[in-house]
């Protein structure tokens, strides 16, 4: 289901899960387990006054309304410690591809490969 104003995407699973993206980016804002089955119909409203939503969504002997509050439909960010470690791998395959070319390891790109010599002939 597409919210009304484009900005999220609803989906429910087989196992009675709704899950709503934001829709410019399918990041998953919301994980929930509302149902003990398969979510048959899922609509999403308009955006409340508040600024959240609501999930309605039906499976075989159930229809719940499930709030969306704005607070939880923030997508999620990059932490400091993910963040670090992926400093800390750029930077281990800067150099590692430094010592490569610099120690001789290879050429660079586009650069054509070096000349060989001929062995000398025997007498």
């Amino acid at each position: 289901a597409l919210s009304a104003d484009g900005a999220l995407l609803a989906a429910g699973t087989n196992e009675g899960e709704l899950h709503v993206l934001q829709a410019s980016s399918l990041a998953r804002l919301v994980r929930l387990q509302e149902h003990p089955m398969y979510v048959a119909v899922l609509v999403l409203t308009e955006r409340d006054a508040a600024g959240g939503y609501a999930a309605i969504s039906c499976s075989t002997n159930e229809v719940k309304v499930t709030r969306l509050p704005k607070e939880r439909l923030v997508p999620p960010t990059l932490s400091a410690d993910r963040l670090l470690l992926l400093l800390a791998l750029l930077a281990a395959l800067v150099a590692a591809a430094f010592a490569h070319f610099a120690g001789g390891g290879g050429e660079a790109p586009g650069e054509p490969p070096a000349a060989v010599e001929a062995p000398p002939a025997a007498p």
